[in-house]
């Protein structure tokens, strides 16, 4: 017959494995039709000899949903989820109809139950029910025949988490393990329990800790179902190392009624360690003497409407311990303590009071006593008198940050009063304390504190420090504080917050202060004469966000008497600022003080900074800014570490009434992304300064301009320098790459552009002479050699200009306008650019300029001159060392075209050897002056005054080529008659002329030749003199000697 039942139960479990897909599946379609919840399943096993003649089934990866969700779809959040489920079923009771469950474990598994705003919990929305509502009309069936008999049932590393979203109520702890053994009959319930929890943190009504403990509680229970009502025999509870005796019982009636006595079953230090929350360290101190604590209360009440109430005593009597590694005592601590929550729902009739409590350390000791009642709006009286050594003290508590104490307080406290947030009451606003600090010191955190003296105090509202004398890391501050209703606050009370503190050290050394020397650097090794006084407030609300939301509060902030010298910096003094911070703006009122001798004022603001923490890589950061300085110095701004950054020559110069106001706005991403486009919008509305050495102010200068990606677009550039000015707008594009990749267009206006000014900037030598003249203004081209304008690169730009006066040198030009071109391949194109010189008339260009070329650059280009003053036309030409101006031999106004290509060196000097040129020229009333061809006619014709010939015209084509200039038949009808001139000069002072000279002036010559018996001449020239209207006369040089014949003899000097 055990072989057949035995085959029987082998054939069905092959039968279950044969068909366990279609089991799993009929088992999860039957539990989930029966509520709205889903039950999600992993996989199924019998194991049919497990504790025969028991069989268990295993459940893998089980899950409770509060509702469907297909797939990984969000939100899919089980309710109740199970690595591993073991059930343990009587096989016989099962064959013979009756469900019977002996053995049940459950491990590694999470439970999460979540209160709704409508006070449903997403379990009744899983399950289709409301807990506390009963239908007693109407029972439910249960299971027939269901008879529980578990003889263990056991779990183990079970999560479990309930959160309150009404009230923010919430628990967190862990089910390290539970055994217990369950008895499920029609009549009663019966249990025998041990459970080991861990409590990671509680929120619940005036409970709130985020401390783990650990929870263990053994006990036996029974529960009569048709009396509902639980009975508690003698059990054990142990809570965070207190161990508690707890017996009763509870009616679960409509409402509950409790009837729980406890009492503490140790009576030494664990009790004590429990009452102070856990504090003493119990590994390093150990109990003597004959002392005791004794704990008892109950539990009675109804839990509805009212709160059971609760009632603690405990008695202390000469508790005493021993530092183990100081082998020091503290004894006689003793006091009576009472506690009660009252019935009220808000515990306005709760009390608690703690009466003569006292005791001993090894050196000094504490008296005190406490009492508060009614939670709602809490009355306290409070007292507390205490000198205390401190020495070794942090080995009795768990004080991990807080090593090394030294040192003696003595404290003096009384506060009694009304605590009424409604009314704005705390303690009648009165109250002490204060605590006198005497050579304390600790280690926290790596840091040192040491010789601390002073005073610390509470007054009223205040909490504060007075004349502190403290050692931090072997540095010495003095340190002033108080903070006003920083109390309150943490008891709730609708108030702001203020601070202030005030700091003053003589040496700082800001290594060993901050304990890193990445700072040095910028810092220093010492700071000497650090002081200053700072003060803050921030409003409730704002501190409440702050501390719940991580979120930047909004804050007042000042800050005023800073002063400190820095070794690498020039010193700091009267440095002082006021400014707010909001979640998103932070507003600068003002920022001023002293760097060296150099003052500055600044205020400013910067908007939407919070879109950095948010992220929003959309968003922009604006920034407006005012920054002003009646004397900014060189030497304090730009002096680190004693070495001046600029050229020595600029050590003594400073800025005077320095100002710059402006906005800016900054896209997120550009902040937060190193590798972004940097991005901005600019707009400086003033700008200005003086230097000293420099005789312009810099004033009204207006910059409006914007970057979107490789574009630079400026929509306003304006300003004045002196008498100068300029007004800009320009769009360059690719600004990101090399300066020979640029491109855009400038256009540039002025009324005024005075190089000699602008370039007229002065060294200290030259601004005061060493004999104490004053100085002597150079023009700056003098003052250095020309830049090599063939080794820059050139971007590819156009330019539109419109300059109504500019000076350069001796120049005056009026009416600057066109265009110009600059290309990658360094070659300028003037586009029809015209001037105006001083005098009048204009000057046209059509060409271009290229500086290429190291050895020469190159102006090519068309001239058109419009009745232009000779004097205007100061351009020196130059050969070999040789050079001449055009007004040393000519006066008048030219009107001239042409075009010319002329080699200019690298020293912008004119080579006329090089060049050449093809002008129409016409002068009129002008004049012919140290003309060397009339001088030489002039030596022959009796050294008649021909050195400054005037005329009303002259008209004719000049042509330039290998440093000569040709000149065809020119008729120059001047003050001494009608002249004609054609030939050839160079710039050696060789020429070759041929002149025709009115007759009238040669009759004294004629006279001369006829009466001179020297002079033979033949009588057919002679006659031909009296008789012509002109004498032809050829005049030559080869630039040393010269001579001139009557007639046409250039045949013979062209040979």
């Amino acid at each position: 017959m055990f072989l057949g039942f035995c085959s029987l139960i082998a054939l069905a479990s092959l039968v279950f494995y044969l068909n366990r897909g279609r089991i799993k599946e009929r088992a999860l379609n039957y539990l989930n039709e029966l509520q709205p919840g889903h039950v999600t399943l992993g996989k199924i096993n019998l194991i049919p000899f497990l504790n025969f003649p028991r069989g268990a089934i295993q459940l893998k990866n089980v899950g409770y949903y509060e509702s469907y969700h297909p797939g990984d779809s969000p939100g899919k959040v089980p309710i109740l989820s199970l690595e591993e489920i073991f059930v343990s079923l009587d096989l016989i009771e099962l064959i013979r109809g009756d469900l019977s469950i002996t053995r049940a474990w459950l491990g590694d598994g999470d439970l999460r139950i979540v209160l709704y705003e409508d006070t449903v919990t997403n379990l009744e929305n899983a399950l289709g029910i409301r807990f506390g509502e009963h239908d007693r009309e109407k029972k439910a069936p249960g299971l027939p025949g269901l008879r529980i008999d578990l003889d263990r049932l056991q779990m183990s590393n079970m999560h479990m988490v309930m959160w309150d979203r009404i009230r923010d109520h919430h628990l967190d702890l862990v089910v390290n393990s539970l055994e217990n053994r369950f008895v499920y009959l029609p009549e009663k319930v019966e249990t025998d329990i041990k459970l080991d929890v861990e409590v990671r943190s509680i929120n619940y009504l005036s409970i709130s800790s985020e401390t783990r403990r650990q929870f263990q509680f053994e006990s036996d229970l029974t529960y009569d179902i048709p009396m509902k009502k639980i009975s508690i025999n003698p059990s054990s509870m142990t809570l965070s190392g207190l161990m508690l005796e707890v017996w009763g019982s509870c009616d679960l009636l409509d409402e509950p009624y409790l009837d729980l006595g406890f009492r503490a079953t140790n009576t030494g230090l664990d009790v004590l360690n429990f009452l102070l929350r856990g504090i003493l360290d119990l590994d390093e101190i150990e109990q003597i003497g004959s002392g005791s604590l004794c704990l008892d209360g109950e539990v009675t009440g109804y839990a509805g409407k009212t709160l059971p109430l609760i009632k603690v005593n405990a008695t202390a009597d000469r508790i005493g311990f021993r530092i183990k590694s100081l082998r020091k005592d503290v004894t006689d601590i003793s006091f009576r303590a009472f506690a009660s929550n009252g019935i009220q729902p808000d515990m306005s009739d709760g009390v608690l009071t703690v009466e003569s409590f006292s005791a001993k350390f090894p050196e000094g000791d504490i008296t005190g006593r406490f009492t508060a009642k009614n939670k709602a709006t809490p009355e306290v009286d409070i007292e507390v008198n205490g000198d205390v050594e401190l020495n070794g003290l942090e080995h009795m508590i768990k004080s991990d940050p807080v090593t090394d104490l030294t040192g003696q307080v003595n404290v003096h406290a009384h506060f009694r009063g009304l605590v009424d947030q409604t009314r704005d009451d705390f303690m009648n606003d009165a109250g002490m304390m204060t605590a006198q600090l005497t050579g304390v010191g600790f280690v926290i955190g790596g840091d040192t504190l040491e010789k601390i003296n002073g005073e610390v105090f509470i007054r009223e509202n205040i909490l504060g420090s007075r004349d502190l004398d403290l050692q931090i890391n072997g540095n010495r501050l003095l340190l002033e504080a108080r903070a006003e209703n920083v109390i309150h606050y943490l008891l709730g009370f609708d108030r702001d917050v203020r601070a202030e503190v005030r700091v003053a050290s003589d040496r700082i050394h800001t290594a060993r202060l901050l304990r890193d020397t990445s700072l040095v650097n910028l810092l220093g090794d010492e700071i000497v004469g650090l002081h200053f006084r700072a003060g803050a407030r921030i409003g409730k609300r704002a501190l409440d966000a702050f501390l719940k939301h991580d979120s930047v509060p909004q804050v007042l902030f000042s800050l005023d008497s800073f002063g400190a010298k820095l070794p690498v910096y020039a010193g700091i003094s009267d440095l002082s600022a006021s400014l707010k911070l909001g979640p998103d703006t932070l507003e600068l009122y003002r920022l001023g003080g002293m760097i060296g001798e150099s003052g500055f004022g600044f205020s400013g603001k910067v908007v939407n900074f919070g879109a950095l923490g948010r992220k929003d890589s959309t968003a922009l950061v604006s920034v407006e800014y005012n920054l002003s300085s009646a004397l900014m110095r060189a030497e304090d701004i730009f002096t680190y570490r004693n070495d001046f950054m600029l050229p020595a020559s600029y050590r003594t110069e400073y800025l005077e009434n320095f100002h710059l106001a402006g906005s800016a706005r900054v896209p997120v991403a550009v902040l937060l992304d190193e590798n972004a486009s940097f991005d901005f919008d600019l707009d400086i509305s003033d700008m200005g300064w003086k230097l000293r050495y420099y005789p312009l102010v810099f004033d009204q200068f207006i910059i409006r301009a914007r970057k979107t990606g490789d574009l630079l677009s400026v929509d306003d550039f304006r300003g004045s320098v002196g008498e100068s000015n300029l007004r800009m707008t320009a769009s360059l594009d690719h600004i990101t790459d090399s300066l020979k990749n640029l491109t855009g267009h400038i256009k540039l206006e002025s009324d005024m552009l005075d190089y000699n000014e602008l370039f007229n900037y002065q060294s200290p030598e030259e601004f005061l002479d060493s004999t104490g003249a004053s100085s002597i203004v150079k023009d700056s081209l003098e003052m250095s050699e020309p830049p090599r304008l063939d080794q820059f690169d050139y971007p590819s730009l156009s330019f539109d200009v419109d300059i109504d006066e500019m000076r350069f040198g001796t120049y005056r030009i009026f009416g600057i306008a066109g265009s110009l071109r600059s290309t990658h391949d360094r070659i300028f194109y003037l586009d029809n650019l015209a001037i105006s010189p001083g005098s009048g008339g204009q000057i046209a260009f059509n060409g271009l300029f290229n500086v290429s070329s190291p050895l020469y650059y190159t102006f090519s280009a068309e001239f058109d001159l419009k009745e232009v003053n000779v004097n205007e036309l100061d351009f020196e030409m130059t050969w070999g060392e040789e050079s001449y101006t055009l007004k040393e031999n000519f006066e008048g106004l030219v009107t001239a075209k042409g075009i010319a290509e002329i080699f200019i060196t690298p020293d912008l000097s004119f080579d006329i050897a090089t060049s050449t040129a093809v002008f129409d020229v016409n002068i009129t009333d002008g004049a012919l002056i140290n003309f060397t061809p009339l001088q030489a006619a002039a030596r022959y014709l009796d050294n008649k005054d021909l050195n400054h010939i005037r005329f009303a015209s002259l008209r004719n084509r000049f042509t330039l080529v290998d440093s000569r200039i040709m000149m065809p038949l020119m008729s120059v009808g001047s003050s001494v008659g009608q002249l004609l001139l054609e030939g050839e000069q160079g710039l050696d002072n060789s020429y070759l002329y041929l002149i025709r000279i009115p007759t009238w002036l040669v009759r004294d010559a004629a006279k001369s030749v006829l009466t001179h018996r020297e002079n033979e001449q033949d009588a057919e020239q002679i006659y031909e003199m009296k008789t012509g209207k002109f004498l032809v006369l050829t005049a030559w040089s080869d630039g040393q000697a010269s001579e001139i014949k009557t007639g046409d003899k250039r045949d013979r000097y062209q040979q």
